[in-house]
């Protein structure tokens, strides 16, 4: 289940919780399972991971 985390346009949830295409730009995405971060980007609509590339 993804949960927003409070005010901030962050978004959480676990690796296997489908992540939307209709985020806000610049949204960040923890996966509570693995410690991952991913970014949003608002043009191309996908999710990529930060500090480094996806397992």
């Amino acid at each position: 289940m993804i949960t927003n985390n409070g005010a901030n346009a962050d978004l959480r949830g676990k690796s296997t919780d489908e992540k939307p295409t209709n985020a806000a730009p610049n949204t960040l995405y923890l996966e509570l399972d693995t410690g991952t971060f991913y970014f949003f980007d608002g043009d191309t609509e996908t999710w990529e991971p930060v500090g480094g590339s996806e397992e």
